[in-house]
């Protein structure tokens, strides 16, 4: 079945969405906050886009519609909002760190969100893609034709320490794809282990093993055995940086 067409934007075949899923009651107070929410996080069209949703459902949703939990959520997050001022109207409207929503991007270029947190590389730090400070354009032809990745996977982190010198230096800018999660030798990863965000280097081997390595030789690779490998929660693949020159 073809999707209908409202507003000029598809929208999904008509039917329930999200099963049985819970569903917050409409009310106009509802209304209201989710309209609030969506002027100050840069308008519908830039809140449906980093909410990955339909720019008609968006709007039936500030008609009133019943809104599903994961709507829910996804709406605070787009906006930068409180999930329980936007469900009920209790507590403040926005936690200790609100939204930074984008400007418009040039023709031609995307704009990839920095995070907050630094990618530690030797020092433990912590990543939260809800904590966007900032955002930096990039060439969208750069991107899928050069790098051949899609914009939507990547984020950019900063690095710090020194345990992957002389490749990653403390305070690098690092291009992170979200999506590349599955393992390839000797590639850099961004990964959390056992609570620390980390910066490595990742080998393979032939009995299944993984070894998690350091740039600087300073620093003693960690080896883990082939059923240990299910620990290791990659959360992507670092595929550029930039940095100053260093003499």
């Amino acid at each position: 079945m073809e999707p209908k067409k409202e507003g000029g934007n598809p929208v999904p075949p008509s039917g329930p969405e999200g099963g049985s899923e819970n569903k917050a009651a409409p009310d106009g107070e509802a209304s209201l906050r989710l309209d609030q929410a969506i002027a100050q996080a840069g308008g519908p069209s830039a809140v449906a886009r980093r909410a990955e949703m339909y720019l008609g459902t968006l709007n039936r949703y500030r008609a009133g519609r019943e809104l599903p939990s994961s709507a829910l959520v996804s709406l605070a997050r787009a906006t930068g909002v409180r999930l329980e001022w936007l469900a009920t109207g209790e507590g403040p409207m926005q936690g200790e760190n609100p939204v930074v929503t984008a400007p418009a991007p040039m023709p031609g270029y995307v704009l990839l969100p920095l995070v907050e947190a630094r990618a530690a590389a030797g020092n433990h730090g912590g990543l939260s893609s809800d904590n966007i400070v900032d955002f930096i354009a990039f060439s969208e032809v750069y991107l899928r034709q050069t790098l051949r990745r899609n914009p939507k996977n990547l984020a950019l982190l900063t690095a710090s320490g020194d345990s992957m010198d002389p490749t990653i230096r403390d305070g690098d800018l690092l291009l992170v794809d979200t999506s590349a999660r599955r393992i390839e030798t000797s590639r850099i990863y961004v990964l959390a282990i056992g609570g620390a965000l980390l910066v490595k280097r990742i080998q393979l081997r032939l009995d299944g093993s993984v070894v998690v390595k350091s740039d600087n030789a300073v620093y003693e690779p960690e080896v883990l055995a082939a059923d240990q490998t299910s620990t290791l929660n990659i959360l992507g693949q670092v595929i550029w940086q930039a940095g100053p020159v260093r003499s």
